[in-house]
């Protein structure tokens, strides 16, 4: 916690945690993140809850960053360094 800097829960491969490049936390303290090396997507983790991936595990290769505004309904990451011409910035509608 920020008060204590006690480790509340650490994440890791087992939970879809390999190569994190970028999290930011939602107001409900969800986490997202960009795996950018083994799994190569976005993910979302609720607290307590599984690792979900917000799009097909494979399908941003080189992802960073991942940003989301205060209002929570969408999540923005960019895909950055790949050799392809899909770089650009995507974003996900968290409401559907």
């Amino acid at each position: 916690t920020a008060e204590t800097g006690e480790i509340l829960e650490q994440l890791g491969f087992e939970e879809s945690v390999a190569f994190v490049d970028d999290m930011v936390v939602g107001p409900d303290d969800t986490l997202y993140w960009s795996d950018s090396f083994y799994f190569e997507t976005i993910f979302s983790r609720p607290p307590g809850g599984p690792s979900v991936p917000l799009v097909p595990i494979g399908s941003v290769p080189f992802a960073n960053p991942v940003t989301r505004p205060d209002d929570g309904t969408r999540l923005f990451y960019a895909q950055c360094w790949n050799p392809k011409p899909e770089n650009g910035v995507s974003e996900l509608n968290l409401e559907t």
